[in-house]
């Protein structure tokens, strides 16, 4: 993220367990989307009204370029109070989770269509243990990756050679791809130059 994610506590106490929890389903809502760009989470204790009741309250609001606004409005659910807060924080990141899912899907699909699938690049390099690599453009730059710029299934598919478009942009020390998508099944590239010798 371009800032960090912002969490709030509200009528409650900060506990060591539930702040990791939170920041671990922001960690995973970045593997889906490596490019959002602001998230804040508010866990708040309203008033019970019973002693039985669920008194958590879990809002998240996602920003995602170019403009758009992802909010989960956890309401309280009828569960064990004794495990209320984490239930809730679990429950509202995974509706979170879909929707992120869903809107880069989206993208991925509309910037897609709109390359029309061309190959525009190949993967040069891959450190496939360390989640990272090279690609070499049409026009001789090299770009790095990382594997949160592809789904999981198209990363472990990936290896020297394969075909691929992505989007550009800048990172802190160079280029950097993110959208990364196959176009050519891998290996295709080498096959072909090595039936021409």
């Amino acid at each position: 993220m371009n800032v960090p994610a912002e969490i709030s506590f509200r009528n409650m106490q900060k506990t060591g367990p539930l702040d990791a929890l939170v920041r671990e389903k922001i960690a995973k809502l970045e593997e889906f989307c490596d490019h959002i760009s602001r998230c804040s989470v508010i866990v708040e204790q309203q008033e019970r009204k019973q002693r039985s009741a669920n008194p958590y309250h879990v809002r998240i609001d996602l920003t995602i370029p170019p403009g758009h606004h992802i909010a989960v409005n956890q309401k309280p659910r009828q569960v064990d109070v004794d495990d209320a807060a984490d239930a809730e924080i679990r429950s509202a990141f995974k509706k979170a989770g879909r929707l992120v899912r869903e809107l880069n899907e989206r993208q991925h699909g509309n910037a897609a269509e709109h390359e029309q699938h061309s190959t525009n690049a190949v993967i040069e390099t891959l450190f496939r243990e360390q989640g990272y690599g090279f690609i070499r453009t049409i026009d001789n730059r090299q770009v790095y990756f990382h594997r949160n710029a592809l789904d999981e299934k198209d990363y472990d598919r990936l290896q020297p050679g394969t075909g691929v478009s992505f989007d550009e942009t800048r990172g802190k020390e160079g280029p950097q791809a993110r959208h990364v998508r196959i176009i050519e099944k891998p290996g295709v590239g080498i096959h072909h130059s090595e039936k021409r010798r």
